[in-house]
């Protein structure tokens, strides 16, 4: 094949991989962000909403206050850069469309996929990379994940431009590239900045086993110290004091439940296999500089589980940057499968690129499988084969949560309108239901406190609180905001509360009662 033509099939073949990768995400699309960790996401549908009412003032005064209301009680996070993306669009198309948010991630997701693909490009074959970057795009969570309206898939674009960014510094080092180097690294960590662990350690590992003068490693490091960490440090300054003490539980690395629940989660995002094939790739790593990046991704990955302790074990999506550290780690194996097969074969190459797009094509195929499986619901027997065959390979209900059919959140979204329109959007309500309220705040477009359930009085016992009883809580922490409505649509957690029934039921009378959701009045 000459060079040309070697050029062009490259090109062709990671064109066609992209839009593989773009296609199965667009998979119900226009579904509500309610497929994947939806308590985040509302979050940011939220800000973005109060950001579009900002560019295009409405003239229903009430919502204007409501969307700035429930803008000021998400308070302070990371930068809301994807919001203020999604709130343009709105603006250029007149109205809120729930699925830009959601392309606009993916769009990230790829693009962050083709960076990857630079970086393993720099250590492997052409085969290898392709094949690494299949895996980023097709690995079951990766999907659902990338689909999700969070910072996370604009972190990952950044993230892996630092990590490509330091590679062509030390690569050859120049003023530009230290400038750029520092520059992209800032924004990542600002960004998010639980990336902060597997940059710093990857550039402090290639910093400090380059060839170079002392005084050279210590005059570098110090300004990625300064330049990198200042802007990220001054931003979140005022957050810090706010949520460290609820991430960061040092006598969690003592307790089994830590270690358990953090494997879980692992496995959760890539599996049984990938687990495991990610450790042995770890340690068959050749090239020197490609066994300092995994060093540093690991020892950076392993930090940043220490530090967020209460996440790591308990949010699958902060699992994320695991999932680029385990395309990079399997490289090296499919690099000796590569060359195995090439000394087999003489069309070695075509033979290894079939072989991967009728992978592709059979898990394709196979998410099309689940999604008949999971509309006619599963039977005990299916449910428990389906868990046992794809815990191998990352597959689950959370991974394949965006194939659940359009109709069933839509129903959701009725019953949370309803309930809005049944309190007259009221901005003094107190609610028991899914993701901390915030889909029930934008969809009924009225505002309130949420009333906690079982898993947050888990949470309260690790921060040594005793749970207060019902009415106990209510004249606490909820009378000052003089009620007006107490809601609940999760029945689950309200028959786990005999206290809170009991003084409900006793102290005021129903508003609406249906089979989805039960409204007392407070007023009386």
């Amino acid at each position: 094949m000459s060079l040309k033509n070697k050029s062009l099939y490259r090109y062709v073949l990671l064109i066609l991989v992209l839009v593989l990768g773009f296609a199965i995400r667009m998979i119900h699309l226009q579904n509500p962000p309610l497929d994947f960790n939806s308590t985040r996401q509302y979050r940011s549908i939220i800000l973005t909403r109060a950001i579009f009412l900002d560019f295009s003032p409405s003239t229903d005064l009430l919502s204007s206050k409501l969307a700035e209301i429930n803008r000021e009680s998400e308070g302070p996070l990371e930068p809301p850069v994807m919001e203020y993306i999604s709130a343009v669009a709105y603006r250029l198309v007149g109205q809120e469309v729930l699925w830009i948010p959601r392309l606009l991630s993916i769009l990230l997701w790829l693009l962050s996929g083709y960076i990857l693909y630079l970086l393993a490009s720099r250590f492997f074959s052409f085969t290898s990379a392709i094949i690494a970057l299949s895996l980023f795009l097709f690995i079951p969570f990766g999907i659902v994940a990338s689909r999700s309206f969070q910072p996370e898939s604009l972190m990952l674009l950044f993230l892996l431009l630092s990590l490509l960014s330091i590679l062509q510094y030390f690569d050859s080092p120049s003023m530009v590239r230290l400038v750029r180097l520092l520059l992209v690294a800032a924004l990542a960590i600002l960004i998010k900045p639980t990336c902060v662990f597997l940059i710093g350690s990857v550039f402090l590992i290639y910093n400090f086993t380059s060839p170079r003068s002392v005084k050279q490693r210590i005059g570098v490091a110090l300004a990625f110290l300064f330049i990198s960490l200042t802007p990220p440090i001054l931003y979140y300054l005022n957050t810090i004091q706010t949520h460290a003490p609820i991430a960061m539980y040092p006598h969690f690395w003592l307790e089994g439940f830590y270690w358990k629940g953090w494997f879980n989660q692992i496995i959760t995002a890539i599996g049984y296999i990938g687990f495991l094939g990610g450790v042995v790739g770890m340690f068959v790593v050749m090239k020197t500089k490609a066994r300092v990046l995994m060093m540093g991704l690991l020892f950076g990955y392993l930090i940043f589980g220490l530090t967020y302790s209460y996440h790591i074990h308990t949010h699958n999506y902060y699992q994320l940057m695991l999932l680029p550290i385990l395309a990079l780690a399997l490289a090296p194996l499919i690099e000796i499968a590569v060359r195995r097969i090439k000394s087999k074969f003489k069309s070695g190459n075509w033979f290894v690129i079939s072989f991967m797009i009728a992978g592709l094509s059979l898990g394709m195929g196979s998410f099309v499988a689940l999604h008949q499986h999971v509309n006619n619901n599963l039977n005990q027997e299916q449910t428990a084969t389906f868990k046992t065959i794809g815990s191998l390979f990352g597959i689950n209900f959370v991974t394949i949560s965006f194939l659940l059919p359009h109709a069933e959140y839509e129903i959701l979204i009725d019953t949370f309108e309803e309930i809005g329109e049944h309190v007259g959007h009221s901005t003094r309500t107190i609610f028991l239901t899914m993701a901390y309220g915030k889909p029930l705040k934008y969809h009924g477009n009225l505002y309130g406190k949420f009333w906690p359930g079982e898993g947050d009085f888990r949470f309260f016992q690790l921060q040594e609180k005793s749970p207060l009883p019902a009415e106990e809580r209510y004249h606490s922490m909820y009378e000052k905001h003089q009620p007006e409505y107490f809601i609940i649509t999760n029945f689950y957690e309200y028959d786990k509360q005999p206290d809170l029934q009991k003084w409900l039921t006793s102290g005021y009378p129903i508003l609406k009662e249906t089979e989805e959701y039960l409204i007392f009045d407070m007023r009386k």
